[in-house]
């Protein structure tokens, strides 16, 4: 039992640090994306941005729809010694990724219009237009990361899996500056410097997942209605999640814009990228050029001295949600985050008019703790742990 402990303990540490760059690279990615924007557009280019941000989550939810999916199945199959099955659903992942990723992109183009409206403010859609047109045009690269992401980590190569990450955020802050300030394209540069990241890093954990003799290689299949509809009951609670965070954003904005137009969107924009309570004031100038309006400041250096000491909750969140999706409770998971979606926008809305975008404020971290309090219970009746994830198969 000791023994096995270390040993996990080593697989666990070894694993950490890659993963921790990979997420930190995601949130560096996004950080500086709203500073370089914000310096060069102001509020409004900050707004448009986080106005956008719906169509990336929903690129993020079909390409962990298909990817976690395939890799659950793969998983079990190589826990099982049967590799030409683990093999067969990655192959799958690819195709899907590929089908999938060609028709969402074409028709968001056609229609990047009618949701620029709905996703931006009066002030803003045409900017929304431009940045989804050129996201919805790239989006195939963001829904195919997901696969070798996935199935790199399963191979056990998380470091390289983290490296690709990190190429993509320094390629997107590199392409972010030479777009916005050098070439001054717009807020176009600025979706073009993300989509081309996100083929970057594609292609490099593609390349990554190639040259090992060993792994998982594309070989053309044919799926059967049976081998899709396991993909997608597997992949359904991750996709459940990153649909949750697209709506509280799209519904969130919707109130944001009710309550202050751009000005409040681009504050709340500002807000979701720090948690720091301490320098908050040079921290909230740096993503403003000089002369935005105040509410944008004022209202972003009030919320991240409120909402930095709640985060203690996403912290455990996190640690309880890992644990009931490591071990395939899936529904109590997806049943949590959907919980926490229904508070944090029913606060949002029915308080709005009362408290004004402080009722978001408060959401926030009611829906944090009733999402955590739920999977905490869960966790201590300990039903989690009687799931069954490898199924054995008579030849």
């Amino acid at each position: 039992m000791y023994s096995d402990q270390k040993l996990l303990g080593r697989i666990y540490f070894q694993a950490l640090l890659p993963n921790m760059m990979a997420i930190l690279g995601g949130t560096i990615n996004v950080l500086f994306d709203g500073i370089l924007v914000g310096r060069k557009m102001g509020e409004l280019g900050i707004a448009s941005v986080n106005q956008s941000l719906a169509v990336y989550l929903l690129l993020c939810m079909v390409g962990s729809l298909i990817s976690s999916g395939a890799f659950a199945e793969s998983a079990a199959a190589v826990g099982a010694n049967q590799t030409e099955k683990g093999e067969r659903y990655y192959s799958l992942a690819v195709e899907i990724s590929v089908l999938v990723g060609i028709l969402i992109g074409a028709v968001g183009y056609l229609f990047s219009g009618p949701m620029a409206r709905v996703l931006g403010s009066s002030d803003s859609w045409r900017m929304v237009e431009t940045y989804i047109r050129i996201t919805f045009a790239g989006g195939i690269f963001k829904i195919l990361l997901y696969v070798p992401f996935f199935y790199l980590r399963l191979e056990g190569k998380t470091s390289q899996s983290a490296l690709a990450m990190m190429v993509m955020t320094v390629s997107n802050i590199v392409l972010d500056y030479l777009f916005l300030f050098v070439l001054e394209l717009g807020i176009g540069g600025a979706a073009w410097a993300s989509v081309l990241a996100t083929a970057a890093a594609c292609g490099l954990s593609f390349f990554f997942l190639l040259r090992s003799k060993d792994g998982f290689h594309f070989h053309p299949v044919f799926p059967g209605f049976q081998e899709i509809g396991k993909v997608i009951k597997n992949g359904s609670p991750m996709a459940a999640n990153n649909l949750c965070s697209s709506l509280r954003i799209m519904l969130l904005n919707g109130i944001m814009n009710l309550v202050g137009g751009s000005s409040m969107v681009a504050a709340f924009a500002v807000m979701i990228c720090l948690t720091l309570t301490l320098f908050h004031e040079s921290i909230i100038r740096s993503f403003l050029e000089e002369g935005s309006e105040a509410a944008a400041f004022e209202t972003g250096n009030a919320y991240l001295s409120f909402i930095g000491f709640f985060f203690v909750f996403i912290g455990l969140k996190a640690i309880t949600d890992g644990v009931l999706r490591g071990a395939g409770d899936v529904l109590v998971f997806t049943l949590a985050n959907l919980v926490n979606l229904g508070i944090r926008v029913t606060i949002a809305f029915a308080f709005a008019s009362i408290w004004g975008v402080k009722a978001v404020w408060i959401a926030v971290p009611v829906g944090w703790a009733s999402n955590y309090l739920i999977s905490f219970i869960r966790y201590l009746s300990g039903k989690w742990s009687r799931k069954k994830l490898i199924r054995m198969e008579e030849s």
